[in-house]
């Protein structure tokens, strides 16, 4: 899953922005993007539905590259929404009537 809402960032999908920041922290952003996605998608089939230490570890790895700033990490997690969302629609496996809109990111 953390591979795959990797593969929508790209224009023709998700369209997700750049970090704007070094490049070290550009890929500890998307990085904490997939991992989150990855972990909403797992939620919604009922799979890995408790925390493991190793992925909060890796999480946390990777908000103390961009100097364990929350607001990150939220952006993180509204943009793994995004591409989690994304996926569910292109593969009709929303549930039924629902349509969330994040707005700007």
């Amino acid at each position: 899953m953390h591979e795959l809402v990797h593969w929508t960032k790209g224009a023709a999908r998700a369209n997700r922005p750049d970090f704007e920041g070094t490049a070290d922290e550009s890929y500890a952003f998307e990085e904490l993007v997939a991992e989150l996605g990855a972990a909403i998608i797992c939620t919604r089939f009922d799979q890995c539905i408790e925390p493991r230490a190793d992925h909060a570890a890796y999480l946390k790895g990777w908000l103390t590259v961009l100097e364990n700033d929350f607001d990150h990490f939220y952006r993180a997690l509204k943009l793994a929404q995004v591409a989690s969302h994304w996926l569910y629609r292109k593969t009709d496996m929303a549930p039924e009537g629902w349509a969330p809109d994040f707005g700007e990111v």
